[in-house]
């Protein structure tokens, strides 16, 4: 179980990164204008969105494989402070 939450940990640190790395595109284009730029901005955060999905799907198959597999609510044991 320990092996789940460090890969949950994990995964919810890189959904964190995902979650603030179009904003800062965001404000590091707007002093720039122009097509190209604005192309590769939209690129870009495309790609981070994408990647924010995927692991957003991850974290929930193996939260979901956790509960089915073992039957035990991990979410459970991190309110009651276990595992940390």
């Amino acid at each position: 179980m320990r092996d789940i939450l460090t890969n949950l940990t994990g995964i919810d640190e890189r959904i964190a990164i995902l979650r603030e790395n179009p904003r800062e595109l965001v404000e590091q284009a707007a002093p720039y204008s122009g097509a190209a730029d604005e192309e590769l901005t939209s690129r870009r955060i495309a790609e981070q969105e994408a990647q924010l999905e995927l692991l957003t799907k991850q974290r929930g198959e193996l939260f979901n494989n956790n509960v089915a597999t073992t039957g035990h609510n991990i979410a459970s044991t991190l309110e009651r402070g276990e595992m940390r």
